[in-house]
């Protein structure tokens, strides 16, 4: 119950991030352009310094669709801030993508626990019990994965938009 709960309220958070904190959304997800039907970028490899990615593997249009819930929604790029008002990419865009990753291990989990409950071999499942034990302290990395996200994708501001990091040191 609580994994796909936490699927939903991330989504939640990301609509919130998206109005409040536009560009550690587009750091998160690597997009250097403003457009619609903006792909979902599964991997790449961002280039700061030339603003593109390297590699990338995408899905057109699913971006916009989770990021807006709409085909057609419009997503800002980090071109539309100045180099200093943005925050690094890397750094929130692979945290992102562990955090995400490991919650979708864990609902593999929970859906592979509800299948063998249902065949009447959760308790006797040798594979599925090893698994749990190797996947149980995944859940902190994926805390600090996500907290990684949140602190990083908000530089350079301490107070977004108002109060910048190096001068509130």
């Amino acid at each position: 119950v609580l994994v796909p709960l936490q699927i939903l309220l991330g989504d939640e958070h990301g609509l919130n991030t998206l109005e409040h904190q536009p560009t550690k959304l587009a750091a998160i997800e690597a997009h250097w352009d403003t457009g619609r039907r903006v792909p979902l970028v599964l991997f790449a490899l961002p280039d700061e310094q030339n603003e593109a990615n390297r590699y990338a593997v995408q899905v057109p249009w699913l971006g916009s669709l989770i990021l807006t819930h709409d085909l057609n929604g419009e997503i800002r790029g980090l071109k539309e801030w100045q180099r200093d008002q943005r925050p690094p990419v890397a750094i929130p865009f692979f945290a992102f993508r562990v955090m995400v990753g490991i919650g979708l291990l864990m609902l593999g989990m929970v859906v592979a626990s509800w299948w063998l409950r249902w065949k009447g071999r959760l308790y006797d499942s040798v594979w599925y019990l090893r698994s749990c034990q190797l996947v149980a302290p995944l859940g902190f990395v994926a805390v600090l994965a996500g907290w990684t996200t949140t602190e990083v994708g908000r530089q350079p501001w301490t107070v977004y938009g108002l109060l910048r990091t190096a001068d509130s040191v």
